[in-house]
C-alpha cells in the first residue's frame, strides 16, 4: 500500500499527464468547428450553423468518451492501492473499470460535451454581433470568425483538467465502494487539498479534516459533495479542481 503522500503526489502527476494529452485534443476540435463557421458564412452570410453544432459536439463526445475510457481504469486502480485487503483479481477490475466507464459516459458525456459546443457557438455568434456592429462585410466577418480559432491556454487547461479530474475522482470513489461491497471492508474517504497559491480558500481549509464514511458527504463551502469534482456541487466548487480523495480502512 503506497503512503498518503505518494498517493497524493502520483494522483496529480497521473493528472496532469492526461490533462496534457486531452487538451490538445479539445483545442483541434474546435479549431474545426470554427473553421467550418467561417465558411459557411462567407458562402451563405448567414448565422445558420444548427448542423455544424451538432456535429461538433459529436465529435467532442467522441474525444470525451474516448478520454473517459482512459481515465477511469486509470485511478481506478490507482485507487485500489488504498486498499489493504485488495484482492480483486486482474479480470474483475478490468470488468469493474469498463462498467464505471460506460456509466459515466451515459451520465456526463452527452451533458459536458454540449456545454462545450455551446461555449464554441457563443464565440462565433460573438465574432458575427460584433462584425455587424462595426459595419463590416460578409467576408470581413468570415476572417474575424477564423480569427477564434485556438483557445486560451487558461481555457483550453480548464476544459482538460475539469472533465480528468471529474472522471478520475469518480473512478477512485466508485472503485473503492466496489471494494468495500466485494472485500467486505469498510473504507473511510478523506478530502485531500491540492495546497498552494491556486487553492481555493475553502478546499485548503478541508486539509487535516477527519476521514468520514463512504456513504457520508463533505461539506464545502456550505455545499454537500460527495467528492472532489462532484457535478452536484457548484462550478466555483469544481472547475479546475485539484482537490484529491484519500482512502483508508475503518479500524475494528
Amino acid at each position: 500500500m503506497v503512503t498518503r503522500q505518494a498517493y497524493h503526489r502520483v494522483f496529480l502527476a497521473t493528472m496532469d499527464r492526461f490533462e496534457s494529452l486531452f487538451k490538445g485534443k479539445i483545442v483541434a476540435d474546435k479549431d474545426k468547428f470554427i473553421t467550418a463557421c467561417a465558411s459557411e458564412y462567407r458562402t451563405h452570410g448567414v448565422p445558420n450553423f444548427f448542423h455544424l453544432v451538432d456535429k461538433h459536439q459529436g465529435e467532442l463526445f467522441d474525444s470525451l468518451k474516448a478520454h473517459y475510457r482512459m481515465v477511469i481504469p486509470a485511478f481506478g486502480a490507482l485507487s485500489l492501492s488504498q486498499v489493504k485487503s485488495r484482492q480483486f483479481k486482474a479480470t474483475a477490475e478490468d470488468a469493474l473499470f469498463e462498467d464505471l466507464a460506460n456509466r459515466w459516459v451515459h451520465t456526463e458525456g452527452l451533458k459536458r460535451s454540449k456545454l462545450i459546443a455551446d461555449t464554441s457557438e457563443a464565440d462565433v455568434l460573438a465574432a458575427i454581433s460584433s462584425g455587424i456592429e462595426d459595419g463590416l462585410g460578409t467576408a470581413e466577418i468570415a476572417d474575424d470568425i477564423q480569427k477564434v480559432t485556438g483557445l486560451s491556454d487558461w481555457r483550453a487547461e480548464s476544459i482538460a483538467r475539469t472533465e480528468t479530474h471529474a472522471a478520475a475522482n469518480y473512478a477512485s470513489v466508485e472503485s473503492v465502494r466496489q471494494a468495500e461491497d466485494r472485500l467486505g471492508v469498510r473504507m473511510l474517504k478523506e478530502w485531500l487539498p491540492t495546497l498552494d497559491g491556486r487553492t481555493r480558500p475553502a478546499h485548503a481549509e478541508m486539509e487535516g479534516s477527519d476521514p468520514i464514511p463512504m456513504e457520508d458527504k463533505f461539506l464545502v463551502d456550505g455545499e454537500e459533495m460527495d467528492r472532489p469534482g462532484d457535478p452536484a456541487g457548484s462550478a466555483e466548487n469544481v472547475i479546475s479542481c485539484r482537490c484529491v480523495l484519500g482512502f483508508s480502512e475503518e479500524k475494528e
